[in-house]
């Protein structure tokens, strides 16, 4: 093991948000399971950081809602009821679908590119059966798409909301490993960028909150049998 970083080995803030992306990358790999004790020991030796950095980092988490705190129990994973993931993709579905839309008027050809490049990128890596690799290409698919917004607040708040959602993500990936899933995600990422080069700014809006819904209905079907689905 290396020696601990602290604040006094750069900026304690950066450090705090590059831990706390790997945590929810932990989560998002199934790494750190709903309900499961994030222990300050044990994440400051694994991440060889200081415990004043993953304190921070916790706090972090939790005020986005990735993780809970409760008093006798310490920092856990998130574990959604049924209204509070409904509730949270509310805001997913209608944000991401505003910023999908924003993005059509204000993105570059250059992005439009990249986008190209990762939805080729997943496909291979999906085809492969390398999931996490696919996960991380994901991610950043979405991000390119919601920054083209070119709006600094609604690309904050949609980052909030995906990260709260970490545990939910988990299981909704898990339904790529399905063929007929695979091909419609492939689909869909085609005709988004398909969209976005006709400058369609309502379809690829449709699209955006149709991916984001299939994601959340596959979680609501299994852990909430009989809760009615998203529409």
């Amino acid at each position: 093991s290396g020696p601990l970083k602290n604040s006094k080995r750069g900026n304690s803030s950066d450090l705090v948000n590059e831990i706390a992306e790997k945590i929810e990358i932990g989560i998002l790999f199934g790494e750190y399971k709903p309900r499961e004790h994030l222990i300050q020991e044990k994440l400051s030796t694994k991440y060889q950081v200081e415990r004043n950095i993953i304190r921070a980092t916790l706090k972090k988490l939790t005020e986005n809602g990735a993780v809970e705190y409760f008093p006798n129990r310490g920092v856990v994973v998130k574990e959604f009821t049924a209204k509070g993931a409904k509730d949270l993709y509310t805001l997913r579905i209608l944000l991401e679908g505003m910023a999908a839309e924003m993005a059509v008027g204000q993105v570059e050809f250059r992005t439009i590119r990249q986008l190209e490049s990762l939805s080729a990128q997943m496909e291979k890596d999906l085809k492969k059966g390398n999931l996490k690799e696919f996960i991380l290409k994901h991610e950043k698919f979405h991000d390119l798409l919601f920054a083209a917004a070119n709006n600094f607040y609604l690309f904050k708040i949609i980052k909030e909301l995906i990260s709260a959602s970490a545990s939910i993500r988990y299981f909704s990936y898990s339904r790529f490993s399905l063929p007929e899933t695979k091909n419609q995600l492939f689909e869909e990422h085609k005709k988004m960028i398909y969209f976005l080069k006709k400058r369609d700014g309502k379809k690829v809006g449709e699209i955006a909150r149709a991916h984001i819904k299939a994601g959340i209905n596959h979680y609501l079907k299994h852990f909430y049998p009989g809760e009615s689905l998203m529409e």
